[in-house]
């Protein structure tokens, strides 16, 4: 396990490189930078003697965060020989600086595709998938085909992930149809591109793509580039009665002005040549362009002239050159059932999300108003639940009036929350401030839960539930039913509109919760997640408004095996905070030790990833505890360390064995540890017969056709005590099967079938080739191990009576834990100067005890490695001598004492009050006590008038 490992191709004898490190080395990468799937051959060389052959298949699964998903073609426009959907394809760019290996890779998540063996990809190259191979290359002759999928590309959006070969996700996209994502590539003839690749970018952001700078894309090839200044359409009105009337509002963000003459403006997005603008028709920067129904329905109900449904439909803008064709940009969205006279408009949240709320005010041919907030908010969402514990969305009325859930012209008619499939139950009225919940559970056994007041109604949802990966959440109310040519419309008006998600910039749960999210500010914008929070402790039935303490999560408990002392332990803590109170609104955190039998000590405990140094072995008790300035939590976190095992031979490989190749049945009896063997031979190993090693002989019988089934093997070795000893591993040779015993109980069985073996058992299979002779390794626990005499007892069992060969040898290892105390060890420090009774006063011989009241602790004193109980020995500077010598420059010489092995640093500053210190010397490590001298500069040379020193 320990010998040098010398890799060959080809059969080459890896012998010819013994001796050359070099060469070794060389060749082991080479052997790593092989193609997937070839066959290696290694041998093993402990200095002397070189293993059998042993050979061995690499798969080697690459880095491939380098490679790209650059443009999606997933809704094809139809042409005169096909509908379009025998066109899709995906391109794929290496955006790395080395070839790219991608046998294997293969999708997961959406169409069905696997690389072949072998596929590389050179750097900057493109490799193209495609639906149907011919259709593609009668319109891109020109592309070269890297492979055909099956399956379809959704024309609505569908999650793509492409896994390597070991079945990793190395990229996946969400994609989707409607806006904030390009309209264009749903059925127009363009694709995806990606406009550019960040590292860490989320490929689910609409923003990160665009539409192909022309139609069908540019597959195999970058796309030239999308040149078009944005321009967005900023706000609509739908829902109107004489005097008002529809009207659309554009705006350009940008900084000069955008030509828009020819573009199309639709309400379908199907049918993008609807309105065309004029030529000449520009937007200033920054400047607005409103068109009203007398712009776009110019012919009321001929085509291509429009009206915008106050029941729902989409707006969207295609840019177009002078003949009409699309370029490619786009932008618009698909809009609900809004109120009579309120219009829509473009928000952008805190992290740049786009939605279209509805506005508190029309606002045409200026900025927008800003979101309509209330009457009623979602409050207060549960979308994780641990044992026992229920799902559920709260609502708040925010107003002062109350607020009927219902429409009280038609009370049947009743507002609901889309994404959980509620409605609510006729007559429900929500008081003044009042709230109301909806829950996936027993609603009777939620309210006794969580001791629900009788003023707020609880209602059970059963047409759905909370999707813990995030979903939208739309609470509705009806508007006036609308009677129209094909029947009765009962339009629903968005009220509130929360799209949550389970992962950041929303609130996230440390690890181990199952809380809910809460919103801060009721008055404000709901669906941004700047103003949710996440709390471990949910409040349904009361208001969530007000600070809230910090979460906190030390950790899970830390179990280590330390090679010597003190070590190291990076924390794992978490903390999290809703932001208030405002003053002072900052999170702080801190760590800090509880129990232990050392010492503890952090490189910086304000931060919940420190790193903590322990002196010794043992169980630690450590606390991290986070303050908002208002309310502190604290975690505990327990840390156990222990030494690493140590690896002792039992009974070492090419031991002496008393064997038995009698042919005699022994039953069972010759397993135990006491049995007359007196009379058996005996030998070193390897035993046995065939040819292959063998060092002492055993006999097979008279008959060579009818060689004995099963011969025996006994051997003893002595142990001092077994406390320490905590596993065992056997190394076994066996040719053809084994069953090893200790102390009477079977330990291990190879190439033995199950149940009861007796003596005329044969292996399961004749051993060939490298099993004849591989040491075949086993762990096991050391229960049956005891102080003094300990007895092996293997029998070894031919697979037939006509096998060629026998062979056994046993290795016999065990790991032992490490209980010596490391001399340089806090404890040991203790030890030496506190009596055992002491060691038991956590006020005299505890980390922070100062019991000879020279103002260090112990803990400081062991660093420093001073006598904790003498108040004359401590760690300071003595100014023994000023050196004046103004051509040289003046100085001052230092004098301290130093112990062995500790490095000291010593710095300087020209204030005693503040200032950064500046590093004058490093000192050490010495192999003994010293005094160390100093001499630094002093004054106008260097403005240093101040000097510490400190233990690095």
């Amino acid at each position: 396990a320990t010998a040098p490992i010398y890799f060959t191709l080809n059969g080459a004898d890896p012998r010819a490189l013994a001796g050359a490190v070099a060469a070794h080395a060389e060749l082991y990468e080479s052997a790593l930078r092989l193609d997937r799937g070839v066959r290696v051959k290694a041998r093993a060389f402990d200095g002397t003697t070189w293993s059998a052959l042993v050979e061995a298949s690499f798969n080697i699964v690459q880095d491939l965060t380098g490679l790209r998903l650059t443009e999606l073609m997933y809704n094809p426009a139809p042409t005169s020989s096909t509908d379009g959907q025998e066109l899709e394809f995906l391109e794929f760019q290496n955006g790395s600086d080395n070839e790219l290996d991608l046998s294997g890779a293969h999708f997961i998540g959406g169409i069905q595709f696997a690389f072949p063996f072998p596929t590389k990809l050179a750097p900057n190259a493109f490799v193209v998938l495609v639906r149907d191979a011919a259709s593609f290359a009668k319109k891109y002759p020109n592309t070269r085909i890297g492979g055909v999928f099956a399956g379809q590309l959704s024309n609505s959006g569908e999650k793509i992930t492409l896994a390597n070969a070991a079945g990793i996700s190395v990229l996946a996209v969400d994609y989707n149809d409607s806006a904030p994502w390009p309209e264009s590539p749903d059925g127009s003839g363009f694709s995806l591109v990606l406009r550019t690749f960040l590292p860490g970018m989320n490929l689910d952001e609409p923003s990160v793509w665009r539409a192909s700078s022309a139609a069908g894309g540019s597959p195999g090839a970058s796309d030239a580039g999308a040149s078009i200044a944005p321009v967005v359409v900023n706000e609509i009105l739908t829902h109107t009665d004489p005097p008002q009337i529809d009207a659309i509002e554009l705006w350009n963000p940008g900084k000069e002005p955008v030509d828009i003459s020819f573009w199309f403006l639709t309400d379908n997005r199907q049918e993008p040549r609807k309105y065309q603008f004029p030529s000449g028709s520009v937007i200033t920067p920054g400047g607005f362009l409103v068109l009203t129904e007398a712009d776009f329905n110019t012919k009321p109900g001929v085509d291509p002239s429009f009206t915008l449904s106050s029941h729902g439909e989409d707006v969207v803008l295609f840019s177009a050159d002078a003949q009409g064709n699309l370029t490619g940009y786009t932008d618009g969205f698909t809009f609900g059932a809004v109120a009579n006279g309120v219009s829509l408009g473009r928000y952008q949240d805190s992290v740049g999300r786009i939605s279209y709320p509805a506005q508190s005010r029309t606002s045409f041919g200026a900025e927008n108003a800003g979101p309509s907030v209330g009457p009623v908010v979602i409050q207060e969402i549960r979308y994780l639940e641990g044992p026992g514990e229920e799902r559920f969305v709260e609502i708040k009325n925010i107003t002062d009036s109350p607020v009927a859930l219902y429409d009280p012209q038609a009370p049947t008619n009743a507002w609901r929350i889309e994404g959980l499939g509620f409605v609510f139950p006729p007559g429900i009225v929500l008081p003044s401030r009042g709230l109301a919940l909806v829950t996936t559970s027993d609603a009777a056994y939620v309210r006794n839960r969580y001791g629900i007041p009788a003023n707020v109604g609880v209602f059970a949802s059963t047409g759905g539930t909370l999707s813990g990966g995030g979903e939208t959440l739309e609470l509705q109310r009806p508007d006036q039913p609308d009677v129209t040519a094909s029947g009765t419309v009962i339009p629903y008006v968005a009220v509130d509109t929360v799209r949550y998600d389970n992962k950041v910039p929303w609130p996230v749960f440390l690890a181990g919760q199952a809380g809910s999210i809460q919103r801060i500010r009721l008055n404000e914008y709901g669906n941004d997640p700047a103003n949710w929070r996440a709390v471990p402790e949910p409040t349904p039935g009361f208001d969530a408004a007000g600070n809230r303490p910090p979460s906190v999560n030390s950790g899970p408990p830390v179990s280590v095996q330390a090679s010597s002392f003190p070590f190291e332990v990076k924390m794992q803590g978490q903390a999290t905070d809703d932001g208030l109170p405002a003053v002072p609104g900052k999170l702080t955190v801190r760590w800090s030790v509880v129990s232990g039998p050392g010492l503890v000590m952090f490189d910086d405990d304000s931060l919940p990833g420190a790193v903590a140094r322990f002196s010794s072995a043992g169980v630690y008790g450590l606390r991290l505890t986070a303050s908002d300035g208002e309310f502190e939590k604290s975690s505990d976190l327990s840390v156990e360390a222990q030494g690493v095992p140590e690896t002792v031979s039992l009974f070492p490989a090419g031991s002496v064995w008393k064997y038995l190749d009698t042919g005699v049945d022994l039953g069972t009896a010759w397993r135990a540890t006491v049995f007359g063997d007196g009379a058996w031979k005996s030998g070193n190993a390897r035993l046995g017969y065939g040819g292959d090693g063998e060092v002492t002989r055993a006999e097979f019988g008279p008959n060579a056709q009818a060689k004995y089934i099963t011969t025996y093997f006994r051997a003893q070795f002595t142990l001092a005590e077994t406390n320490r000893i905590i596993g065992l591993t056997f190394k076994l040779q066996r040719d053809d099967g084994a069953v090893v015993y200790l102390n009477g109980k079977e330990v291990l069985r190879d190439n033995m079938p199950a149940g009861e073996i007796a003596f005329r058992t044969s292996a399961l299979a004749a051993a060939g080739a490298s099993d004849e002779t591989t040491f075949f390794e086993f762990s096991a626990n050391a229960s049956s191990l005891v102080s003094g005499s300990n007895t092996l007892a293997v029998e070894v069992h031919q697979s037939s009576g006509t096998s060629s060969d026998l062979g056994f040898d046993l290795q016999v290892l065990a790991q032992k834990s490490s209980t010596g105390v490391d001399p340089n060890s806090y404890e040991a420090y203790l030890a030496r100067y506190f009596s055992s009774q002491e060691l038991k006063d956590s006020a005299i011989s505890g980390s922070t005890a100062d019991p000879d009241g020279d103002r260090f602790t112990n803990g400081a004193e062991f660093l420093a490695g001073t006598h904790p109980r003498d108040a004359n020995s401590l760690l300071k500077i003595e100014v023994s001598q000023a050196i004046l010598n103004p051509a040289a420059g003046n100085g001052v010489l230092l004098r301290f004492a130093g112990v062995a092995g500790r490095v000291y640093v010593v710095d300087a500053r020209s204030s005693f009050l503040g200032g950064g210190w500046k590093i004058v010397t490093e000192l050490g490590p010495s192999a003994a006590h010293q005094t160390y001298e100093v001499r630094v500069p002093l004054g106008a040379s260097t403005g240093a008038e101040f000097y510490r020193i400190r233990l690095k």
